[in-house]
């Protein structure tokens, strides 16, 4: 298959339209806040008391305060067994779309390397950490990081990785080729969208979707070989029986030469921690 490639440009040449808001209400938000989380962020560190500090600093062999900015050293440090000490004094963070958004702890604690392993050296703003979980009220055991006035996201599953790692993963996971460059520039767009935190049943569904099903991309890359682009992202709450928690995804994209438009959605079950698919990815008609 050949590289797609759009008249005029690369897939960045429009921004995708999203509506954040559409299907969801506050009282979304609330059970979502109390209930699973499916964030999408980066992972930080911070130290909050100037001899978790220096501690630190000693177990990375060094005294300068800069030497903590040294993201391969400190990983190497913090990875090491003899220092999980450390890893468990220090408060971990979620940033999302570059601000602080949760405090983070696993729910299992033989997890707590996850967090050290997420610090990876040569960031270039490509890495990306996928937290499923839930919100709780902080207990006494979190006092560490009680200066930090941000939800405490216990979670049960972390995902670490680099985007050029993800398109490797799923340029094997189909017999159907995509340009590796090309799931990169897509995967950036969708996660730049705004869904990060994760609270809402349509962000879980759509990072979800992002994240975890390959024919996203290689329906994108065959519409963009046709010359069309993804240009929206939209939800629907379809009607259900039986207390589930059902989103429709609506990927709408738009031709390049004529303004022609097909809409595409695939729908997510968000009822319990972990999403799911209720089916697969298929043209959308519009009922009225």
């Amino acid at each position: 298959m050949t590289s797609p490639r759009l008249r005029g440009g690369s897939e960045t040449a429009r921004p995708i339209s999203f509506d954040p808001a559409l299907g969801a209400t506050a009282a979304d938000q609330t059970m979502a806040s109390a209930r699973w989380v499916y964030a999408v962020g980066q992972v930080g560190t911070r130290c909050l008391t100037e001899g978790v500090e220096r501690e630190l600093r000693q177990a990375m062999g060094g005294t300068d305060p800069m030497d903590i900015a040294n993201l391969a050293r400190l990983r190497a440090a913090l990875t090491k067994p003899e220092n999980r000490y450390l890893v468990r004094e220090l408060c971990w963070v979620l940033a999302v779309d570059g601000i602080d958004s949760y405090v983070l702890a696993p729910s299992d604690p033989m997890d707590i390397l996850l967090l050290a392993e997420a610090i990876r050296p040569n960031s270039r703003g490509d890495n990306i950490d996928a937290a499923v979980g839930r919100i709780v009220d902080p207990s006494p055991a979190d006092a560490a990081c009680s200066q930090i006035p941000l939800p405490l996201l216990v979670f049960d599953q972390l995902h670490s990785f680099d985007t050029k790692s993800f398109a490797k993963k799923l340029k094997g996971s189909d017999a159907q080729e995509v340009e590796e460059s090309f799931v990169v520039d897509v995967l950036h767009r969708l996660t730049s969208l705004g869904s990060g935190l994760g609270l809402a049943a349509e962000h879980r569904a759509l990072n979800y979707v992002i994240l975890r099903y390959p024919k996203l991309y290689h329906l994108a890359s065959e519409k963009a070989a046709e010359g069309f682009s993804l240009q929206a992202v939209r939800f629907l709450r379809p009607p259900v029986a039986g207390g589930r928690i059902l989103v429709d995804v609506l990927l709408t994209f738009i031709s390049n030469v004529d303004s022609r438009t097909e809409r595409w959605s695939v729908k997510v079950d968000v009822t319990d921690k972990y999403p799911f698919l209720r089916g697969a990815l298929s043209p959308h008609l519009l009922t009225h």
